[in-house]
């Protein structure tokens, strides 16, 4: 008998994917009741790496330019939430889209991925691969918990579950 029902289960990943860049990866998660996280990331870490395997460097590099207003309030381009009413980075339109479930065409299409060069960058990442690392957690008693690996294109439109 499992006397540890009220603890968590902790479930590890480490998984390499060849041709695959970590931008085209999302880890997603679902449980018993149907509530369901897109593109979890707490405890997980997705880590670049070229064609060869080695790691890729995640420093920043700092733009000159323009310094950005930071009480700035940009658009989400229709994506807007009661919780997401701005969008200031790339990265915050493409996640205000990916929770509506709505699929990106281009990223060249918005002002703030043009700005920090992410269109051409993702162009450059096509031959990387993706390890994605971490630990998922879910309640002992959710039986039915689905932790789903997904390769998700421009339209956001899963294309294998792993």
């Amino acid at each position: 008998m499992d006397t540890t029902r009220s603890e968590l289960l902790d479930i590890y990943l480490d998984v390499t994917f060849h041709h695959l860049p970590c931008d085209h990866i999302s880890v997603d998660a679902m449980d018993i009741s149907g509530g369901q996280q897109v593109d979890v990331d707490h405890d997980i870490k997705k880590r670049r790496l070229k064609a060869d395997g080695t790691p890729i460097s995640e420093e920043k590099i700092q733009e000159l330019g323009a310094v950005l207003d930071p009480n700035r309030c940009e658009s989400c381009y229709g994506a807007e939430t009661p919780d997401t009413k701005c969008c200031n980075t790339c990265e915050e339109v493409r996640a205000a889209y990916r929770a509506r479930g709505w699929g990106l065409e281009s990223l060249a299409a918005f002002d703030q991925c043009k700005r920090e060069g992410l269109a051409k960058a993702i162009t450059e990442m096509k031959d990387e691969q993706c390890n994605v690392q971490g630990r998922l957690r879910s309640a002992r008693y959710q039986v039915i918990s689905t932790y789903h690996l997904v390769r998700v294109f421009n339209n956001n439109t899963p294309t294998c579950t792993i």
